[in-house]
Parts: structure tokens; sequence; C-alpha cells
């Protein structure tokens, strides 16, 4: 059985047939489907692919997706990272932090990105 989706593009695919425009065919699927509906967007750039001579009515394959790591993983880096700072290091930034906070509060809250900022 098709997923509500594949449905609705077989429906596109067989009305680009029938030789409606892709505006007709929106109006019947909204019609059919009501809240459903895919985009107006959706119908068109499925209308197009359909005109140009695509047959499948699936999914698009999803390569180039970002693999997201796990939470332990990013922990893990994250806690790598922390520990390889060294303690000059965060000194540093903290005393660039309390300058930029300084100079926010004088200018009474804006905060502008990129100051040249003097060591303390």
């Amino acid at each position: 059985m098709l997923s509500a989706n594949a449905e609705q593009r077989a429906n596109i695919k067989f009305l680009t047939k029938l030789g409606k425009s892709a505006t007709e065919t929106y109006n019947l699927l909204t019609e059919v489907y009501g809240d459903q509906c895919l985009s107006r967007t959706q119908v068109f750039e499925w209308f197009k692919k359909f005109m140009e001579g695509r047959k499948n009515v699936g999914n698009d394959p999803k390569s180039g997706r970002t693999r997201f790591e796990s939470v332990d993983a990013v922990k893990a880096k994250a806690t790598q990272l922390l520990k390889s700072i060294t303690q000059d290091d965060l000194q540093h930034c903290f005393q660039q932090w309390k300058i930029r906070m300084e100079r926010c509060r004088d200018r009474g809250g804006d905060y502008i990105e990129g100051d040249n900022i003097s060591t303390v």
C-alpha cells in the first residue's frame, strides 16, 4: 500500500498524463485531500519531474544528509576538548569576555561583535 504522499504523487503523475496543468492538479488534489494535501510547492515540483519524464513516485534518495553523533559521543568530544584548554587560555578568554561585557554595559547594552579588544 502506498503512503499518503506517494499516493498523491501517483495522482500527480496521472494528471500530468491527462494534460492537466500544475495549477489544475494542485486544485484537484486540494479538493480530494484537503488539509492533508501536499504543499503547492511540492505539487509543482513533482509535476515538473513527471513532465520531464520521471517514472518513479517513490521518495528521492537521502544522499548527502548529515549523520548526527550520539549524545554520548558529543559529550565525550566536548569533555576532551575542554580538558585540552590550558589554564592560561581559559584565563585569557575570561578576561576578554569581561572587557566585552563592560563595553556592552557602558554602551547601554549595545554589543558590537569584532571590537578590537586590548589585552589586560
